[in-house]
């Protein structure tokens, strides 16, 4: 089963981190900071995320963009 990054989600929406931001009620700064490392994203902000995206949150991938690369490689 594969896993999505929020930056990757948002981009396959064609979505702008100013429109995502909008809708969810955070900066779109505090987005992009989660977009790169989602470690330590709030429950209730990944809900409003995973709810706006209409994808599970279990398919969202929580960890550092670079991780990602590291766990593709292998």
């Amino acid at each position: 089963m594969s896993k999505f990054t929020l930056r990757a989600i948002r981009v396959n929406y064609n979505l702008s981190a100013h429109d995502v931001s909008n809708a969810v009620g955070i900066h779109y700064q505090t987005l992009l900071k989660y977009e790169n490392d989602s470690t330590r994203i709030p429950l209730d902000l990944l809900k409003k995320l995973s709810d706006f995206y209409k994808v599970k949150m279990d398919d969202i991938f929580l960890g550092k963009k670079y991780e990602l690369k590291r766990i593709s490689a292998s």
